[in-house]
């Protein structure tokens, strides 16, 4: 399995199809967008807005839910 810094789906493919690795995981960008996957299902092939600045990891050690440091917590909104 490979992680870290993939952020568009052809290249996710790619590294598939060639037997780099057999499956791709992704945390943070899920973090700031739980939907992307739905969004290139759906052909949008759009690069996660995720910045990969791990800001969101602060908060699970301060005792905070887990959310995109660039975004407000979802019962903030």
């Amino acid at each position: 399995m490979m992680v870290g810094g993939l952020r568009s789906p052809e290249l996710m493919a790619e590294i598939v199809a060639n037997h780099e690795a057999d499956m791709i995981s992704l945390s943070r960008p899920l973090i700031r967008e739980p939907d992307i996957i739905s969004t290139w299902q759906s052909g949008e092939r759009k690069a996660p807005d995720c910045i990969s600045c791990n800001k969101c990891l602060e908060a699970l050690y301060k005792g905070q839910q887990l959310h995109c440091a660039q975004q407000k917590p979802l019962a903030a909104r």
